[in-house]
C-alpha cells in the first residue's frame, strides 16, 4: 500500500524576512541618497515609482508579475545609485541610468528560459535602447552637456549586460541554495553604495 505525505505549504513570497531585508535595502539607499540632499531622495522615489509601474505592466503582459516588479525596482535603484554619487554626471543623465537599470533588469527577468549569453544580449539591448530613448529629446533640445551623452550611450549596453548577469546569477543561486533573492539584492545594493564610496576616495575628481 502506498502512503502519501502531505506537502508542506510554500513559504510566503513576502514574509517577515522579506519585509525586513527589503526595509534594510531601502533604508541603505535612502541613507546614502540623503547625503546628496532632499532632491536626490525625491528623485529616488520618483524613479522607484516609475519602475514599479513598468514592472507591473511588463510583468502582467508576460505572466511574471512578481519577477517583473521586483527586478524592475531593484534594477532602477542600482542604476540610479550608481550615478547619484557622481556630481560630474549631468542631473538628467542620473534619471537615464535609473531607466537603464530598470529596463535591462526587467527585460531579463521576464525572459524565459534564462540562458547566460541570451540574457547578456537582452540586457545590453534593453539598456542601450533605454538610454537612447531617454536621450533623444534631451540631445535634440540641448538639455544635456554637449558630448557627455555619447559616453553614457556607449556605456549603457555594457551596464545592461552586467545587470542581466546579476539577474541570472541571483535567480540561479535562489533555485540552488536557500538564499532568497531579496537577501542577494540587498547585498548587491550595499556593494553598489560601497563601490561609490571607495570610488570617491580613489578618484576625488569623480565624487
Amino acid at each position: 500500500m502506498q502512503t502519501t505525505h502531505p506537502q508542506a505549504a510554500p513559504a510566503p513570497q513576502f514574509g517577515l524576512a522579506a519585509l525586513l531585508w527589503t526595509t534594510a535595502a531601502v533604508g541603505m539607499a535612502l541613507a546614502y541618497l540623503r547625503g546628496f540632499g532632499t532632491e536626490a531622495c525625491v528623485a529616488g522615489f520618483e524613479i522607484t515609482f516609475v519602475a514599479l509601474v513598468v514592472g507591473l505592466i511588463v510583468g502582467k503582459s508576460t505572466g511574471r508579475v512578481a519577477a517583473g516588479i521586483f527586478w524592475s525596482v531593484v534594477g532602477a535603484m542600482f542604476g540610479y545609485l550608481s550615478a547619484a554619487g557622481a556630481p560630474v554626471i549631468d542631473p538628467a543623465l542620473r534619471y537615464a541610468w535609473g531607466l537603464v537599470g530598470c529596463a535591462s533588469a526587467v527585460a531579463v527577468a521576464v525572459s524565459w528560459p534564462q540562458q547566460l549569453a541570451r540574457s547578456l544580449g537582452i540586457g545590453a539591448l534593453a539598456g542601450g535602447a533605454a538610454m537612447l530613448t531617454f536621450l533623444l529629446p534631451f540631445v535634440y533640445f540641448g538639455a544635456v552637456s554637449n558630448g557627455e551623452w555619447r559616453f553614457d550611450l556607449l556605456c549603457a549596453p555594457l551596464a545592461g549586460a552586467w545587470m542581466g548577469l546579476a539577474v541570472v546569477a541571483v535567480e540561479w543561486a535562489e533555485r540552488r541554495t536557500p538564499t532568497p533573492r531579496y537577501i542577494a539584492a540587498a547585498g548587491l545594493m550595499l556593494a553598489v553604495i560601497a563601490g561609490n564610496l571607495v570610488g570617491g576616495v580613489l578618484f576625488p575628481w569623480w565624487a
